[in-house]
């Protein structure tokens, strides 16, 4: 094993990185198909609490990344490749949204009154 502590950061190791974009792609996508079929309003921070409860964090795993492969393969159909790619879209819809919220923030503040 190679010790990069000189480097001066850390950087997570692979497996780390992937068990994130697997869960966040996954917790969007079976949320995706909750808002969509909810008779309700649809409200995300719920959402959000019980996707927890249900699978853990990301720092405070209930499920092993194979487990969450199967999960997504047997209730989405996807496999690594696509939750990764889906994480990644999802990550900059998250980007152009923070954007338009700054460029909003921008415009309010030009306003004199």
């Amino acid at each position: 094993m190679i010790d990069d502590s000189a480097l001066g950061y850390e950087v997570s190791d692979h497996a780390e990185r992937l068990y994130r974009q697997v869960y966040y792609a996954i917790r969007e996508e079976v949320g995706r198909i909750a808002k969509a079929g909810s008779k309700e309003k649809f409200d995300w921070k719920e959402y959000k609490q019980n996707f927890a409860k249900t699978f853990g964090t990301p720092d405070n795993r209930k499920y092993s990344l194979k487990q969450l492969l199967e999960y997504a393969h047997l209730k989405l159909g996807k496999n690594l490749e696509q939750l990764i790619e889906s994480n990644r879209k999802s990550c900059e819809r998250y980007q152009r949204y923070q954007n338009r919220l700054a460029q909003d923030e921008d415009v309010k503040d030009e306003i004199p009154y």
